[in-house]
Formats: C-alpha cells, structure tokens, sequence
C-alpha cells in the first residue's frame, strides 16, 4: 500500500513540475502597436443606422484592410452580398479571387458587393500584400470568431454566402464554384436580365 501511494504522489508532482514549467516556457503574447489601433476603432466606431426591411442577422463590423477604416455590412443594405470567408494560404481561396473581381467588375453597377473574410492569423500586413499582388478590388476585412460564430461556424474554406437586398443568406457554398453558378444566382437576386 505504501509503494502504491508514494507511486501516486510521484506520478502527481512530475505533472506538476511538467505544467510549471511548460507554463513558464510560454511566451506570453501581445497585440501588435496595429492590433491594439485596430481594437480602438472598432470600439469607437459610430453607431450605425440600418435600414428598414434590412435583417441584422448577419451584420458585422471590422475593420477595412485596404481602407484601415471600420467597416459594417449594414453599408451595403439593399444590395445583393457576396460574403467570402477565405485566407491567403488556402489554394481554393486563391483560386476564387479572379472569380469574384470579375463578378465584382461585371456587376457592381447592377448593385453587387463583394466582402472577403481573411481569416489569416498573420495579421493585416500579409493580407495587405496578398490583396496588392492579386488586384483585388472588393471590401477586404480581418474575421474574427464572434463572425464565423454568427454565419453557424466554418467548417472549411473559402466558404461564401450570398445576401439578399433584405439582408438574408440565399445561398451557401462550401468550396471553390465557377463565375457562372455565381453569375446565375446573383443575377437572379438582382434582377438582371441576361
């Protein structure tokens, strides 16, 4: 009974030796100057009128990679959304940005919005460049988890809805899709004629 117990006590404090000093080897980690700027403005962010008609479900406010300035969803109310969760490493992703900057070209005058959701853990500076290097010409924002919570979780990427004029999702895609599927769904939501 004895070994028995001075087994357990030993097994007990090699545990906690471990867990100290895997706690002490952690670095701690802190926002970037741009990090704690970018927390700033959201908070301060004005408050923002929606439309009515226009459902807040799926709205969001983060900051504009390419602007630096807050962005919310709400802008764009009774307007057809395209709303892509996606990252710069991710070659689907990367496969789907010539798709949506000539959706975007083709029918933002037809009241189209395009809206990436990076969700890049290296921050604003790796997404900035990729942005640069593929000419993309939509809203870009930094996601977070309260958004990916909002849009029921994402299970992989890209991953893009489609938002009606009221602010409801239409549709959902899990993937790479083609300009046509997208230009087929769109331009019904827009009402546009071929």
């Amino acid at each position: 009974m004895r070994k028995l117990v001075l087994g357990i006590l030993s097994v007990l404090v090699t545990g906690v030796l471990i867990y100290s000093w895997w706690g002490a080897s952690r670095k701690p980690s802190y926002d970037k100057p741009e990090q704690i700027e970018q927390k700033i403005k959201v908070v301060v962010a004005e408050e923002i009128i929606i439309p009515d008609g226009w459902s807040d479900t799926y709205n969001f406010t983060l900051n504009n990679v390419g602007t630096g300035s807050v962005f919310s969803l709400s802008e764009f109310a009774g307007k057809v959304v395209i709303v892509d969760f996606w990252a710069t490493w991710c070659p689907p992703c990367r496969q789907q940005v010539p798709v949506f900057n000539a959706l975007y070209e083709q029918y933002q005058s037809e009241g189209l919005e395009i809206v990436g959701v990076s969700l890049d853990r290296d921050g604003v500076e790796g997404v900035t460049k990729f942005m640069e290097q593929y000419e993309i010409k939509y809203t870009v924002v930094m996601g977070n988890e309260e958004i990916i919570s909002k849009y029921g979780g994402i299970s992989g990427i890209p991953t893009a809805f489609i938002i009606d004029k009221s602010g409801n999702i239409s549709k959902k895609h899990v993937g790479y899709e083609s300009f046509e599927v997208f230009e087929g769904e769109i331009k019904e939501l827009l009402s546009v004629k071929s």
